[in-house]
């Protein structure tokens, strides 16, 4: 089962005029573990930065990413969650943590609003915080075109319709 893991790197770049200066990014990997993690960075990065260093790889407490093509900027969005025990009629709380990528504070809040629009537990966003994450990396089977559906997931339903 594949999770979220936040990979920190760190990399000389050389700005306009000759100065170098010291770049470190955040980025989240899909991955199956922390050793996958640090192997896909490794993997993206090789060829296109040449020398960095892996600073830290750590496994966040991330619920649920959304994620909108046109926004880069990832913000994390704390909910809480009320839920209702039917036999012992207690209430639970929670909370989660929702990665979303916006232009703003205000997108993110409707995104995760969205998220939230069916569920029938009352649930609060109570925290909004810009990251200072750069760029996501989901995971993609070796081979498999990014575009396609897992065979399952196109055939579910269709026993149903068969004549």
């Amino acid at each position: 089962m594949s999770a979220w893991y936040e990979c920190k790197i760190a990399y000389q770049k050389t700005l306009e005029g000759g100065k170098t200066a010291k770049i470190s990014e955040i980025y989240l990997v899909d991955a199956v573990s922390f050793t996958d993690a640090e192997t896909r960075i490794y993997k993206e990065f090789a060829d296109t930065l040449g020398e960095f260093t892996l600073v830290s790889v750590k496994k966040p407490r991330i619920s649920e990413l959304v994620h909108n093509d046109e926004a880069f900027k990832w913000y994390k969005v704390k909910v809480n969650i009320t839920t209702l025990d039917e036999k012992s009629g207690k209430e639970s709380k929670s909370n989660q943590i929702i990665m979303a990528s916006a232009s703003n504070a205000k997108e993110a809040f409707d995104s995760v609003n969205d998220l939230f629009s069916d569920s029938v537990s009352d649930y609060e966003i109570v925290e909004i915080v810009l990251t200072m994450i750069t760029d996501i990396y989901p995971y993609f089977e070796e081979g498999a075109p990014r575009n396609l559906k897992p065979l399952k997931e196109t055939t579910e339903g269709l026993e149903t319709q068969a004549v």
